[in-house]
């Protein structure tokens, strides 16, 4: 009988290339919660039932909430870990283009607030 180990081997060497590290990744980055589940069910409890918002801005946030809600948060993950290891960058440099990546999504988050009002 084979033993548990020579069954795992090619799983592990596939877990190694470029490929099994990514789909593995995205596995894990699907399955866990991450901060724009927040977001998620408050628009689901506060903005999708609310019947004075108009269809086409529903269908709008909702096509958001879909597709890019999650895709943005991997993609600011993705900068953020680009410009961490980055080693011709100095650590001030990092830190002033975190703060301005924090400070364009502040601002994106009190547009959104002026913009929809409830």
């Amino acid at each position: 009988m084979a033993r548990k180990r020579d069954i795992l081997q090619p799983e592990k060497k596939f877990l190694r290339t470029g490929v099994g590290a990514f789909l593995l990744g995205a596995f894990l980055g699907e399955i866990a919660p991450d901060p724009t589940d927040a977001v998620h069910f408050w628009l689901q409890e506060k903005v999708f039932n609310n019947p004075v918002l108009s269809k086409p801005l529903l269908a709008f946030l909702q096509v958001f909430d879909w597709y890019f809600l999650t895709a943005s948060y991997f993609l600011l993950l993705l900068i953020l870990a680009y410009i961490l290891h980055i080693k011709k960058v100095s650590t001030v440099k990092k830190i002033t283009i975190i703060g301005g990546i924090v400070g364009v999504g502040a601002v994106i988050g009190i547009l959104f607030r002026f913009f929809v009002k409830f």
